[in-house]
């Protein structure tokens, strides 16, 4: 009792919660069998811990388990009072699974107690290895093993060994497997001989020796991208980066498992919530991504409307009224002036006066001149209020076959539902806007949208991309990169993202509680993001992958004109050869008509 008296005065902090088990509490829940005590291992319990300074938490005899996941403790003492050793093993796991249930903390110091009496070397250390493999199953590095050691003649108990261990020191003794513990000290009865030993070093090492870590992952491109095989790899994404960099830095192999509850740690998930945080250790987050809506990309405008879109409806009725204008003036100045008899007839005839006046708006020249003094005037006027209209027209009308520009698009929500378009919400999205409920479009949304998990995710992207009738709740990272990566044509995205985000998260490593790689990814993360190495990295993925599936993107460095482009004329062609037939079929029935009187 000297020695957990000692350990516990000068070496488990009294600013934190102490616990202390003993077989006792055990006994009060529903086990295979009981652990029957006999009178030295019940005298244990009176022992007290009298510091005012911390708060005690000591179950045994007449206590209950009720409050034992009330408090986070900073440090536990767990005495395997029990004979048997054997039993004392699964003592030890019945112990900590029930402090697991309530407020876990893998990071407090532990101090397991043996009474075990083993009769040689040999023993003692097979137990000690076994004791702190169960304790590694559960992530416990922070832990010290008391057992006695006894006289080889007499078999009298004359010190206590304190043992713990140094994980990822070989590829034999990695992260869960015990295969050599430590001795720290003997105590005997003066405790100046535990002056000046660290009980609890730091197990954090920088060369983890080539040891297994196992990480689950799930496909969330630009974060991860996994391969073409039906192997469980990832080669490509920025958390795949930033895991490797760590992996290389620290010597450690990187392992990928299907199953969550086994793998050590696991990314490329949803953001951090409450509830993952209060089950699981997070690191220094690394990306923030967010919730946006997605529409098809804002129409062009139909190409053959680039024809009239020059000018504005009013100046379009100007010119109509001018054209009829000068129509009219040509007609009066034909057939009104002095000199209107030795005028040309196609002055004085209304058909003839269109046609030269339409010709001149059009810049087309004309057989013959007006003969008299006020005709030429008033011609020579006309030609040159054509010319300006005719090159602003011609000038601007380039730009607009090469850039028609684009109808109006949907900005926010209120468009979005006004639009009465189909809506399509990811999976995690639901969940996530549930909770921006108080949004009436997003109660509307949410009420009638049609589901877009990842087995049928590219038909509502292809939907959204060609058929240009359907909008997606999805998030940012993911969907862009989707769209820049497979859904772009002549370097443009075909649909687009709000610039305001529904709801913002972060995304970060998640570890189980108590791994020791937790730190190391933390500092790592927040150096690469100092020297603005993630930022960069999320340009090169985007770049890399643009490049690979869009590959006619550099073939085309400017525009040229097509038939696409032109076909307004060509509208205007048609038009033509259609009125100029009807006209012809018009004339035909009415000189036979005539004949036929």
């Amino acid at each position: 009792m000297d020695a957990i008296s000692y350990i516990s005065d000068n070496y488990l902090p009294k600013n934190l919660p102490l616990i202390v088990l003993t077989v006792d509490i055990i006994n009060q829940t529903k086990l295979p069998y009981k652990f029957i005590l006999n009178q030295s291992s019940n005298s244990l319990l009176p022992m007290s811990f009298e510091d005012g300074q911390r708060l005690m938490l000591t179950y045994g005899v007449n206590k209950t388990l009720d409050n034992i996941t009330e408090n986070k403790p900073g440090s536990a003492i767990l005495f395997l009072n029990y004979e048997d050793s054997k039993k004392q093993t699964y003592l030890l796991e019945v112990m900590l699974d029930l402090m697991k249930k309530g407020s876990w903390n893998p990071r407090a110091r532990y101090v397991i107690v043996s009474t075990a009496v083993l009769s040689n070397e040999s023993l003692r250390n097979d137990f000690v290895n076994l004791i702190l493999s169960i304790a590694s199953n559960r992530f416990i590095y922070n832990i010290v093993v008391l057992i006695p050691k006894t006289n080889s003649e007499s078999n009298v108990i004359e010190a206590l060994d304190i043992y713990t261990w140094f994980p990822y020191t070989s590829e034999q003794q990695c992260g869960k497997h015990v295969s050599q513990a430590v001795m720290l000290k003997s105590f005997l009865s003066s405790r100046k001989l535990l002056n000046n030993t660290n009980l609890f070093p730091s197990k954090d090492s920088s060369n983890y020796n080539k040891c297994h870590v196992t990480f689950n992952v799930r496909q969330r491109p630009p974060l991860t991208i996994r391969s073409n095989t039906a192997i469980v790899d990832y080669y490509e994404g920025l958390e795949i980066r930033i895991l490797q960099t760590v992996s290389q830095l620290i010597n450690f192999k990187i392992v990928y498992i299907e199953s969550l509850n086994e793998a050590e740690a696991f990314f490329g998930k949803d953001w951090i919530n409450p509830e993952r945080i209060s089950s699981y250790d997070t690191t220094w987050t690394h990306y923030k991504d967010a919730i946006t809506c997605f529409v098809p990309r804002e129409r062009e405008v139909p190409r053959w409307e680039s024809i009239f879109k020059v000018f504005v409806p009013i100046i379009w009725t100007f010119l109509v009224l001018s054209y009829v204008t000068t129509s009219l003036t040509f007609w009066l100045i034909g057939n009104c002036c002095r000199e209107h008899r030795k005028e040309h007839k196609s002055y004085t005839g209304i058909v003839g006066i269109l046609m030269n006046s339409l010709s001149i708006l059009l810049s087309v020249s004309v057989f013959v001149k007006p003969r008299s003094a006020i005709g030429q005037i008033f011609f020579i006027t006309w030609v040159m209020f054509c010319l300006v209209i005719s090159s602003a027209y011609q000038s601007f009308l380039i730009g607009y076959l090469t850039n028609p520009g684009y109808l109006p698009s949907i900005q926010n929500l209120n468009d979005l539902v006004d639009s009465g378009i189909n809506f399509g919400v990811t999976k995690g999205s639901v969940d996530i806007l549930k909770d921006i409920m108080s949004n009436p479009d997003i109660e509307h949304i949410l009420s009638s949208y049609s589901p877009c998990h990842s087995q049928n995710l590219t038909h509502c992207l292809d939907r959204m991309s060609y058929v240009n009738d359907f909008a997606l709740l999805a998030g940012r990272a993911r969907t862009e990169f989707m769209a820049y990566v497979n859904y772009t044509h002549n370097g443009k995205t075909l649909f687009v993202s709000f610039h305001d985000n529904l709801i913002e998260g972060y995304m970060s490593f998640i570890f189980q509680k108590g791994h020791l790689l937790l730190e190391r990814f933390s500092m790592t993360i927040m150096r690469l993001q100092s020297a603005g190495i993630i930022d960069r990295w999320i340009v090169e993925l985007r770049l890399k992958y643009g490049k690979w599936f869009n590959k006619e993107l550099s073939e085309k460095d400017f525009n040229v004109l097509s038939m696409s482009h032109v076909q307004g004329a060509f509208y205007l062609l048609l038009l033509g050869i259609i009125l100029s037939t009807v006209c012809f079929l018009l004339e035909v029935f009415t000189s036979y008509c005539n004949k036929c009187r």
